[in-house]
């Protein structure tokens, strides 16, 4: 199981960000290219566009988990305890 979410203290603002503009984030034939890029320096050779794909849907998961996340830290004290220990459940299912 991975941590418990009941005992972690939430910073503030981790980020230092009060208010995201979500116009920022790169589009997604740009998150595409830098992909294939890395992939390929990493690989040392070719990529399919299979494994572009992949990594692609792997990253943005975690974006998506990473803004719920900072989302749930910004409203701590709006969730009581009760709230987290079920998150925490759910998220272990992940």
């Amino acid at each position: 199981m991975g941590p418990s979410l009941s005992n972690f203290v939430w910073p503030a603002s981790p980020s230092g960000v009060n208010e995201v503009d979500s116009c920022l984030y790169p589009a997604r034939e740009t998150q595409l290219q830098w992909l294939h890029y890395y992939l390929q320096a990493q690989k040392g050779m070719a990529v399919t566009p299979r494994e572009v794909q992949r990594l692609y849907v792997q990253v943005n998961k975690f974006a998506l988990v990473s803004a719920l996340f900072l989302g749930l830290g910004q409203e701590k004290s709006k969730i009581s305890l009760e709230h987290h220990t079920v998150l925490e459940r759910q998220c272990s299912k992940i």
